[in-house]
């Protein structure tokens, strides 16, 4: 099932950018864990992680599956909910209001993939860092530009679909280019598409 969400408060887009959402995503899979614990395998203060995991709790992304008393203090276990794929996107109002805070998030995690890059290609072919640039110019009208992003988006989902995707996307512009009155109507723009991939810990120990 695949449950599309509108994220309308900053503070939670700040969050859905945010590396630590998903290593507290990956260490709260396999079993339920507590906020103290953790604080133990990101190695951060467990005051820092209380907003974020009442954050995703918010959103779904974890659920309480138990709660033990200690002493005069209550665990909360969590783990994250397997059960319902989710896509997010940002509210256009949203984003408009809080344009500069969303393009720093951005211009962070695009600087620290570039910082990884250069750094790999200076440690030249030897380099143990792992990250992957690609640049393509491609000409495509505006239906076959929003049909290669959906194609993308399965791909970084990591979706059972990608292949049905990617195979309709072919058919239909095999099917496109078959048909003159299609060829008269769309008009072909250019566009790049831009992929950076880099591996999270070569960004920390830059």
């Amino acid at each position: 099932m695949e449950t599309e969400h509108v994220i309308k408060d900053i503070e939670i887009i700040k969050l859905m950018l945010d590396p630590r959402r998903f290593r507290i995503m990956k260490f709260a899979t396999d079993e339920p864990i507590t906020v103290k614990q953790l604080a133990e395998k990101l190695d951060e203060k467990p005051s820092r992680l209380y907003y974020h995991v009442n954050k995703m709790e918010e959103l779904g992304l974890l659920k309480l599956v138990e709660t033990k008393q200690q002493g005069n203090l209550i665990e909360k276990y969590y783990q994250t909910d397997k059960d319902v794929s989710r896509s997010y996107n940002i509210d256009p109002v949203a984003a408009q209001q809080n344009s500069s805070v969303i393009m720093q998030e951005l211009s962070r995690i695009t600087n620290q993939a570039l910082q990884v890059i250069e750094q790999g290609i200076l440690a030249g072919p030897n380099s143990e860092q792992q990250c992957e640039s690609k640049v393509a110019y491609k000409s495509m009208t505006k239906k076959q530009w929003e049909k290669k992003l959906k194609a993308y988006d399965v791909i970084m989902g990591a979706k059972d679909d990608v292949n049905h995707i990617l195979l309709n996307d072919e058919k239909e512009e095999e099917n496109h280019a078959n048909s003159e009155q299609s060829q008269v109507n769309d008009e072909k723009e250019d566009y790049v598409f831009v992929m950076l991939a880099y591996r999270l810990k070569d960004a920390e120990n830059n």
